[in-house]
């Protein structure tokens, strides 16, 4: 018998988080001896085949599914892929996307795997550039936000673009960073709105312009001041448009001191407490905590917005990748670094495990290479039963 919710369904997820967390900690260990070798990779490899070899697992496959076995492929002739692009719901570089792998091998499971090896070598990539721990920046992208390899799949290859794009906006190229984020943003519209990033985000704010700042959207928030949401709302309606964003209004987060605002607070104190240290361990570090800084700005402000909060989120999380692993592993005194990593790790597990994470059924885990694995029409029935239910009881922004 299946149940709705179960903490079986999170232990796969646990297990892998366990592994990546082993990882990390003999990475710690061969970085005193080298930084080059194929024992870097083995983070990369375990992510790749976990997810690599999922089944129907998650929310979004109900979509991209039929979407990739109705598409056609490049042999039926561009006009045939622009056609389908006008007929669909989806942008134009994620169709060429899927019918580019579909002209291989009109096979889900291997669009599947190709797709997720493209993300698992170019967030290698990223992290192999910008963090100090390459299994530990793993591990928080599946801990933290481990829907955007499960259900964003347009999503995540626009922000994979935005990703290599870091690059030139550090080296202050605006030509080949907009071109990037452009492309990216054929992949899903949402990407455009990094295109700003370039004019602001990698300068440094002096922390004493940053705390009032920070002080003041934390007593809103806990205030339960309503304030950004009249005034787009004032806004939309004098342009006359706000129908169309008629569902950005219909939601507010849960506010107050949950979990993850507390985990956002505290690694806020972290970053203000030793600024200047983390300025010195990294070059572009700048840019990555103006990145959280941003993110967690939006949170606060925008709780009568979620919709909002959590698509910018979305956009920004990469910060916590980067950000975190040297909080955890480089912070000068060691009961600092010991409390934050008690934070940190909490936070980590009890995301991973909540029925709202992985701990309802449809993040049951499949993967292909067990041999037993759920076909689609099984997959398609216990998402038709249960949807609604888990969708109605889960009350997203309480993290």
């Amino acid at each position: 018998m299946l149940f709705k919710y179960s903490f079986g369904y999170s232990i796969p997820y646990l297990l892998l988080a366990v592994i990546l967390l082993i990882l990390a900690w003999r990475e710690q260990q061969w970085r005193k001896s080298s930084l080059n070798g194929l024992k870097f990779y083995l983070s990369a490899l375990v992510f790749l085949i976990f997810f690599g070899f999922r089944g129907f697992v998650g929310w979004d496959w109900r979509s991209y599914y039929p979407y990739f076995m109705d598409a056609p492929s490049l042999w039926d002739g561009p006009f045939a892929v622009w056609k389908y692009f006008q007929e669909g719901r989806m942008e134009p570089g994620f169709t060429l996307w899927i019918s580019g792998w579909k002209s291989i091998w009109n096979n889900w499971h291997f669009f599947l795997f190709m797709t997720t090896a493209v993300d698992t070598e170019i967030l290698f990539i990223f992290f192999r550039r910008y963090s100090c721990n390459i299994a530990f920046s793993f591990f928080l992208f599946i801990a933290l936000h481990l829907a955007i390899e499960i259900d964003l799949l347009r999503n995540l290859k626009g922000l994979l673009l935005f990703y290599l794009a870091i690059r030139f906006l550090l080296e202050r190229r605006l030509l080949p960073y907009s071109i990037t984020v452009l492309i990216g943003g054929c992949f899903h519209y949402s990407i455009l709105a990094l295109l700003p990033l370039y004019f602001f985000i990698d300068r440094e704010y002096p922390p004493k312009l940053l705390i009032p700042l920070f002080v003041f959207a934390n007593i809103l928030y806990l205030c339960k001041v309503v304030l950004i949401g009249p005034l787009i709302f004032l806004l939309l309606t004098k342009l006359g448009i706000f129908g169309e964003y008629l569902i950005y209004f219909e939601k507010s987060m849960v506010r107050g001191i949950t979990a993850g605002y507390l985990f956002y607070l505290v690694t806020f104190l972290m970053v203000m407490m030793f600024y200047r240290e983390l300025l010195q361990w990294n070059n572009p570090m700048k840019f990555f905590i103006n990145s959280f800084l941003l993110y967690f700005f939006c949170y606060l402000v925008l709780a009568d917005l979620s919709i909002v909060s959590n698509r910018l989120g979305l956009l920004l999380s990469y910060s916590f990748w980067i950000l975190c692993p040297y909080l955890f592993f480089r912070l000068p005194e060691k009961l600092f670094r010991f409390g934050y990593a008690l934070c940190l790790l909490g936070f980590c597990f009890i995301k991973l495990s909540l029925p709202s994470g992985t701990g309802n059924i449809m993040y049951r885990y499949d993967n292909l290479l067990s041999g037993n694995m759920m076909d689609y029409e099984e997959r398609d029935d216990i998402q038709r039963i249960y949807a609604w239910e888990i969708q109605v009881e889960d009350k997203s922004g309480s993290n």
